[in-house]
């Protein structure tokens, strides 16, 4: 399990620090550790992403939709402007 200070390069080349997110266990252990040190080369299973006052709701649907592209199993974005949760 990561917070956001947790950053991962996904297979399509685009770096990505989720709000929290988790991996398999198993997938995480055939990194080698200089790859788990940095911006590990693996995308997520869970991804969760949290709309901030600032944050453009279709911006952040753009990169849950990435992260689906790229693997992600399961996802959420809480909108908390709009009180909802978009589960991907």
């Amino acid at each position: 399990m990561f917070d956001s200070s947790a950053g991962f390069t996904l297979p399509n080349g685009a770096t990505r620090s989720p709000d929290v997110s988790w991996i398999l266990k198993e997938r995480w252990d055939t990194l080698t550790p200089e790859q788990q040190a940095s911006f590990a080369p693996i995308c997520p299973d869970f991804v969760v992403e949290l709309r901030s006052a600032s944050d453009s709701l279709k911006v952040l649907q753009e990169k849950m939709d990435e992260y689906i592209e790229n693997g992600m199993r399961l996802g959420l974005l809480v909108d908390r402007k709009n009180r909802a949760v978009h589960v991907y």
